[in-house]
């Protein structure tokens, strides 16, 4: 059994609360999906669970947590290791006893060939799924009872995401706690839910646990919030008759005592006795104010749109490309790659883990860049790569820092849900959906027709996920995108290909359709 009992998490850089006495009990056989905006503190909470000595250096918890089943972590972000593959797994000690056919099942199960657990390739050239699979493995071979993965489905391709889909549900004697922005992994798995809310420009936390799956959490809120808003306008109806009501008879108290005769006392006093059950009567009203059902506060969804300058006209040749070979440190990844993109096509790119995506990603990106007719648009896998970390994102999207420039990039994250103080603390502070949307934003003040998107959603809400798709879906410029999540690839993709080792190939959309049963 995990236990979480009355737990506070306040961020030390801005006092805002990310949780709020907080209590949560899970037990053997719970897979529960930890949902929820970006930067509302999923990861911070998974962290704290496994290891509170992970947060300490940016966050104050009280609280207590415990269980005694033996913990599995998968971080969000690869740490860094300076080791082969196999002395990664060594760090494992039941590594060392698993026999023959666990390592083998183990293998089979993430989508890898048994040899390359034993690889001496190292592990910072893993492609991001490779990396993954390789980190579930370690997992897995240490027989955690209680697993705390922070976007198990990031990168993985279509084929490691049915396995980890299938491994989630097959778990009974373990518990499962996860973030995920995967909404077709959150319907087919989670039994329970624990969403974190930040209201109120970010100042106020709640946190709603419901014992159901995702679809059915969903519906549950919508009615709950449909039912919770009819309450508050038939009260706020009702209070304004009544007001209208009290209004209507104090000023005609009033006016006739104003106007009442001295040489009638009598009226005088019954009309003041009616004044003091009128005053009464406004005070209940007041009271009565205060008790009534209020609108439920939600989490505003982003704001985000291409300027109309971005079109590509159809028939322009914006990417004849031509490789024998794609290849990464000398290691052959496909033949014959040959891609051409005319006008405002949008493609996606999928294959399986460490075929070359990425390395083909930054090919395009490269050739695109000599051609200056066109604005080129990149989101790497990496943030980093065009993040400079010790930057704040107003400094990152306005170089110049000029006022004028400096409000509308304020404006702009501002309608990305940041807040002041995530607008000027350091990016490195940031979650990983807030970075993405740095370089969406990036985009957007460059009028970029070219978008290049390698796992553009891979940390991006179920709430912001589908302003971006529907977004990049309406973008009149062209779009060239990797991705693994299935619902994105749904909403964009007009064309897709699959890479394998012989090149390109193109490839029905109906087979995005058919990973979702």
């Amino acid at each position: 059994m995990l236990q979480i009992n009355h737990l506070t998490i306040v961020c030390r850089a801005d006092l805002r609360s990310l949780i709020t006495d907080f209590s949560l009990t899970l037990n053997k056989g719970d897979v529960c999906a930890l949902i929820g905006e970006e930067g509302n503190g999923k990861s911070t909470l998974l962290k704290w669970i496994y290891n509170p000595s992970l947060v300490q250096a940016y966050a104050d918890v009280s609280g207590t947590c415990s269980c005694s089943l033996k913990k599995g972590y998968l971080t969000q972000i690869r740490d860094p290791y300076d080791g082969t593959i196999y002395e990664y797994l060594c760090e494992e000690p039941l590594f060392a006893y698993a026999s023959s056919d666990e390592i083998a099942s183990v293998a089979a199960n993430v989508n890898l060939p048994v040899e390359m657990f034993y690889s001496d390739q190292r592990m910072d050239t893993l492609s991001g799924g490779e990396s993954i699979k390789i980190r579930m493995s370690r997992i897995l071979f240490s027989k955690a009872q209680l697993l705390l993965l922070d976007e198990p489905s990031n990168d993985l391709d279509l084929e490691t995401l049915d396995w980890l889909q299938k491994f989630l549900v097959s778990c009974k004697d373990c518990i499962i706690l996860y973030v995920s922005h995967d909404e077709v992994l959150l319907r087919h798995t989670a039994n329970k839910i624990v969403h974190l809310e930040l209201l109120k420009s970010k100042q106020e936390s709640r946190v709603n646990v419901a014992g159901c799956g995702y679809d059915a959490y969903l519906q549950q809120r919508a009615l709950s919030l449909h039912h919770q808003d009819a309450l508050a306008i038939s009260d706020q109806k009702n209070y304004a008759r009544k007001m209208e009501k009290y209004q209507r008879v104090r000023q005609q108290v009033e006016h006739d005592l104003r106007n009442v005769s001295r040489q009638d006392p009598h009226t005088g006093q019954l009309l003041k006795k009616k004044m003091h059950s009128i005053k009464a009567q406004g005070k209940r009203l007041d009271e009565e104010k205060e008790n009534m059902h209020q609108k439920v506060e939600t989490e505003e969804v982003i704001l985000f749109s291409f300027p109309e300058d971005t079109a590509i006209p159809n028939g322009r040749m914006v990417l004849d490309l031509h490789l024998p070979l794609l290849s990464i440190d000398g290691n052959v990844l496909a033949h014959d790659v040959s891609l051409q993109v005319k006008g405002p096509q949008h493609l996606a790119i999928i294959g399986r883990n460490g075929c070359g995506k990425t390395t083909l990603m930054k090919e395009i990106y490269h050739q695109l860049q000599s051609q200056n007719a066109l604005r080129i648009g990149w989101m790497p896998q990496n943030y980093d790569e065009v993040l400079n970390e010790e930057e704040n994102a107003i400094s990152f999207l306005c170089p110049s820092l000029k006022k004028e420039e400096v409000t509308h990039v304020r404006q702009m994250l501002g309608a990305m849900r940041y807040t002041s103080l995530e607008m000027e603390r350091p990016i490195k502070t940031l979650s990983g959906g807030q970075k993405g949307k740095i370089l969406l934003l990036k985009m957007q003040l460059e009028h970029d027709n070219v978008l290049l998107l390698d796992e553009p959603t891979r940390n991006f809400s179920p709430l912001s996920a589908p302003v971006i798709a529907q977004t990049i879906s309406a973008f009149p410029g062209a779009v060239i995108m990797v991705s693994h999540d299935r619902s994105f690839l749904e909403s964009t993709a007009r064309q897709l290909y699959t890479l394998d080792q012989d090149g390109l190939h193109p490839t029905d959309l109906a087979v995005l359709a058919a990973s979702d049963d």
